[in-house]
């Protein structure tokens, strides 16, 4: 790439030497980018360019925000639209030590060379994916919605960041029926139980982990021939989005529920609560908590070189799919996957397929649940589980 004028490399690091101008007024910019690739330090000088051409011809800013103020801005918009803002939490908390104090405008890929030194070796690069994601998503929310007057809080376009590829990324692991039933047994502890009956049903329904732990009464359809409990609408707010859509263009699906999992609703329904499978205390935020790691480790489960957590049972049910011959657009819906077309899925005879192809995903000693008790205010009572003939 040709070096810009304006661009000066001193030792490793580029810096802007550049004065611009605009009917005769001149303002010099002389600065280090931080950068030591030339294609990150020219869009920083971009963007400086673009900032010294503002100031000439509308007057200095008053203020510049930091990451930190879009950020909490971010997370309380999250919390206002009714959604779990945790998971995003956890991601800035990671990133804030290093960016949170620059202004919006300074946050750029040249910014997260620290952050990448820091994280190599410590975090998967998934990780670092998804903490960048999060972190785009609070820049476009600075330029799109945050305002001082008529000022957007970021007024330039938002960079594009680029997640590290450290080739670590690991396999989901499968579990067998027989390891299925290791680690329900494990669950049996007074920290774990509540995990008993949301794990039974992402095993046999392919539920992702938040729309488990988010999944309330007030979604159960009554499908017309179907049995009650089988259908279930998860609204958008839940479902995992897919990124290259507005939050206004995503949609919802619906869910599926075999015999099997059917009868973990079932045992569910009188736990007075407003959600299918409550925590102790409430709405659990997570099923992936030290319950869940403790009674995997405990079950003899592998730990190293797999995918960590619930997202093993989601493809646990779609292996078990697989082998008991659903075709693949089948498995796709029954999963959520995005797909263009699920019309014809949707209407009340493709409901009815969808529920004789999860049917298919059965053994003769699927693990159910007697009865489980819970309530957020009190103890729940465990009352065991058997194997069904």
């Amino acid at each position: 790439m040709q070096k810009p004028a304006g661009l000066k490399k001193r030792g490793e690091i580029w810096h802007i030497d550049k004065i611009v101008k605009i009917g005769g007024i001149r303002k010099p910019i002389r600065q280090s980018t931080g950068c030591r690739e030339i294609s990150d330090a020219k869009l920083i000088l971009e963007q400086k360019i673009a900032e010294a051409k503002e100031e000439i011809l509308y007057g200095p800013r008053r203020h510049e925000h930091t990451f930190r103020e879009a950020a909490v801005k971010y997370v309380l918009s999250i919390e206002r639209r009714g959604k779990d803002p945790e998971r995003a939490k956890q991601d800035l908390r990671l990133i804030d030590p290093y960016i949170g104090g620059l202004p919006i405008s300074h946050v750029h890929q040249g910014a997260f060379s620290e952050f990448e030194d820091s994280q190599y070796g410590v975090r998967r690069s998934s990780t670092i994916a998804r903490v960048y994601r999060t972190t785009v998503a609070v820049l476009n929310f600075a330029a799109r919605v945050l305002r001082d007057g008529n000022q957007p809080w970021l007024a330039n376009a938002v960079p594009k960041i680029v997640a590290p590829d450290w080739n670590d990324t690991l396999p989901p692991y499968q579990l067998d029926w027989e390891e299925q039933d290791k680690l329900i047994a494990k669950m049996d502890k007074k920290t774990a139980r509540h995990l008993i009956a949301p794990t039974l049903f992402g095993i046999n329904s392919g539920a992702r982990e938040q729309e488990i732990c988010s999944l309330a009464w007030e979604y159960e359809v009554l499908a017309p021939g179907l049995p009650k409990g089988s259908i279930w609408w998860i609204p958008p707010e839940i479902r995992k989005g897919n990124s290259r859509k507005r939050a206004s263009d995503q949609s919802g699906r619906y869910l599926i529920c075999n015999a099997t999992a059917r009868s973990i609703i079932d045992s569910q329904r009188e736990n007075d609560d407003h959600l299918v499978f409550p925590g102790p205390k409430g709405k659990m935020g997570r099923m992936n908590n030290s319950g869940w790691r403790t009674a995997w480790k405990k079950a003899d489960l592998p730990i190293e070189g797999i995918k960590k957590g619930v997202h093993n049972l989601r493809h646990t049910f779609g292996v078990r799919m697989e082998a008991a011959g659903i075709p693949w657009e089948y498995r796709k819906v029954l999963l959520g996957h995005e797909i263009q077309d699920v019309t014809a899925h949707y209407s009340p005879p493709g409901l009815a397929r969808l529920l004789e192809e999860a049917e298919k995903v059965h053994r003769s000693t699927t693990v159910t649940l007697r009865s489980v008790a819970q309530s957020p205010h009190r103890e729940e009572k465990w009352r065991g589980f058997k194997a069904a003939n």
